[in-house]
């Protein structure tokens, strides 16, 4: 038998895999920096972790292909894109390109070494922020359009918002603007490269993602938590690798915690996106999405986690319901993708982000993703379907 020794890195399998760690080998860190009481031993932690584990394989057991267990095929099309798509695209992208400058200028005038008054900007532009990622899913098609026509003035667009974006993560504490840009346009172009690595590859790019973690952890919260004191390096390194583990740590604890004390239906994170937007319209709703977790958190750490979130608003059977849901949805767009589908190639890159962000928060929550799939599943068909002159 013949072991298989590459694969595409913007597999479904290496988010999936990506995902199954995050959510257990962080938790089996035994915290000294950041401690917080653990709900659950290794013993419960590793048989709930198969269970989720058993979930996503039954989602891929319901998305019906020829071969069950192949998810890394020969070849993938790419889809030809019409210039009525680049036309469309190019106007969501410049819109986010001069919202993002005007946030990133705000921010900057506003900056006094203390990310969390420039952050605080955010808030003076109300819901119009919200063109700022207005492009996510069109930029994908712009991407594609400018690489098979060779079109260098696009590239500077794109290169200009990647720019303003990370000023906007770096300056405004915003990780998430960053993350949610630069890895699925990566993502892209490894799959139009139809890139494959060895197995062995892959670790270099999870140390990437972890010396990346531990850089924006030192300007961030290192510095806001120790500011100028002089500290060894050794002491820098533990601090943010500690932080990374019980980062994932904390979430996966809180999911334990909600188990543990029967939390289900207590909370509706789901409609979170509709009272943030409402919000900005003058209009407050009640919110019951406050638990106390007491030492069983860090009070550093503000994300729910994924699962979490999904137990405390439906319960076990949402829960099961909504992991199926959510990867079976994943494998699918994935297959539409090989095939040539333009929606699962502007989808799925992100798609592949948030199984990853799964660990710490749920993003099909956030109305920074949410606000701009509706926009673009509306103007999809209209694109798809209508002439243009």
């Amino acid at each position: 038998m013949k072991i298989k020794t590459k694969f595409y890195l913007a597999s479904p399998l290496v988010a999936t895999v990506g995902y199954i760690l995050l959510i257990y080998v962080p938790y089996l860190y035994k915290p000294n920096f950041f401690p917080f009481l653990k709900v659950f031993d290794i013993y419960w932690h590793t048989l709930i972790c198969l269970f989720i584990t058993i979930l996503i394989i039954i989602a891929r057991i319901f998305v019906h292909y020829p071969k069950l267990l192949k998810l890394d095929p020969t070849y993938i099309i790419v889809p030809s894109i019409p210039k009525k798509w680049y036309q469309v695209s190019f106007c969501f992208v410049l819109m986010s390109l001069i919202m993002n400058a005007f946030i990133v200028f705000k921010g900057l005038n506003a900056y006094t070494g203390n990310v969390n008054i420039s952050k605080a900007t955010i808030k003076e532009f109300g819901g119009i922020n919200i063109i700022s990622q207005l492009c996510l899913f069109f930029i994908v098609p712009f991407i594609i359009y400018s690489f098979q026509k060779k079109l260098k003035s696009s590239v500077v667009v794109v290169g200009l918002l990647i720019l303003l974006v990370t000023l906007r993560s770096y300056f405004m504490a915003e990780r998430l603007a960053l993350i949610e840009l630069v890895l699925p346009l990566f993502l892209v172009y490894l799959i139009i490269q139809q890139k494959r690595i060895q197995i062995g590859k892959l670790f270099k790019y999870i140390a990437t993602f972890v010396i990346f973690f531990m850089i924006f952890e030192l300007s961030r919260q290192f510095k806001n938590q120790y500011g100028n004191e002089e500290l060894d390096l050794g002491y820098k390194i533990s601090w943010t690798l500690e932080r990374l583990f019980a980062y994932y740590g904390d979430t996966q604890n809180k999911f334990y915690y909600g188990l543990e004390n029967e939390l289900a239906y207590t909370t509706n994170h789901y409609s979170d996106w509709i009272a943030n937007v409402l919000e900005n319209l003058g209009i407050n709703l009640s919110s019951k999405n406050r638990i106390d977790y007491g030492e069983f958190r860090w009070r550093d750490f503000t994300n729910h986690g994924g699962l979490n979130m999904i137990y405390t608003d439906f319960g076990i059977l949402g829960l099961i319901i909504g992991l199926v849901t959510i990867f079976w949805s994943f494998f699918l767009l994935w297959f539409r993708l090989i095939n040539g589908n333009l929606f699962a190639w502007s989808v799925y890159p992100f798609f592949f982000i948030w199984i990853l962000e799964l660990a710490r928060y749920n993003p099909f929550y956030l109305t920074r993703f949410l606000v701009p799939l509706f926009v673009f599943m509306t103007v999809y068909p209209i694109v798809k379907y209508v002439r243009f002159k």
